[in-house]
């Protein structure tokens, strides 16, 4: 099964905050741009200076909220897995239970 990805991410005020004091309009949209692949298709782009500085405080959080998705995917399948495992046991067939 191919490894389910992130829908998106958080980025906080005070992130973009830092962001915009540190890196021109241009250098911003690539930091953005290299999180996005970097977060839907798992491809690192290299940046310069500044724009790799905000690209690489930033990824740290990313990973970990990365981390914390797929435990929480992995977690709801075992459940689902459970549920479904159980519904199927004790649903009524013709007046009987399946065993």
């Amino acid at each position: 099964m191919q490894e389910k990805r992130m829908p998106g991410i958080r980025l906080y005020c005070s992130e973009l905050d830092l962001m915009e004091r540190l890196l021109s309009a241009k250098e911003m949209v690539l930091v953005l741009r290299a999180l996005r692949l970097y977060v839907a298709e798992g491809i690192e782009i290299e940046l310069s200076g500044a724009a790799q500085a905000c690209f690489e405080f930033l990824r740290g959080r990313i990973d970990a909220d990365i981390r914390a998705y797929r435990e929480t995917c992995e977690r709801n399948r075992l459940n689902a897995e459970k549920r479904w495992a159980l519904e199927r046991r004790t649903v009524p067939d013709r007046g009987g239970y399946r065993e």
